[in-house]
């Protein structure tokens, strides 16, 4: 995962490099303070926004990590194997596993009482 320092359209430096994953990533998200990234090697990874150290791995899918959305504490993310999971980032504690989709989740957004998740299986699931 690349973190690049922009000034300005122009004035574009690379600021580090997070590098820990096995295989490519899919998903990135961030927050003032963490820098969470999701990979077919089935792991997602917390970093610290500002040393580019590993905070933690979380770990519980059996397939790659197509999406990924930080809201507050928690994380919420989709998987291949057709699943969503919300984590506490804090603890790295899968939270609740949520399923309903008959194909993998491609793409995931939440606010403060929904989440939504879209899929392969051509269907949009709203979570309350």
């Amino acid at each position: 995962v690349a973190v690049w320092k922009i000034v300005s359209p122009t004035d574009i430096t690379l600021r580090m490099t997070l590098k820990g994953h096995k295989d490519f990533v899919l998903a990135v998200d961030l927050s003032e303070t963490s820098i969470i990234s999701g990979s077919a090697d089935r792991t997602i990874k917390v970093w610290d926004a500002f040393t580019g150290k590993l905070v933690r791995t979380l770990c519980g899918h059996s397939d790659w990590v197509w999406c990924l959305q930080l809201q507050g504490s928690h994380l919420i993310s989709g998987f291949h194997d057709k699943t969503l999971r919300i984590w506490n980032i804090d603890t790295g504690e899968s939270v609740r596993v949520l399923r309903g989709h008959n194909d993998l989740v491609i793409c995931v957004a939440v606010d403060n009482r929904r989440i939504l998740s879209g899929g392969i299986d051509k269907t949009i699931k709203v979570w309350d």
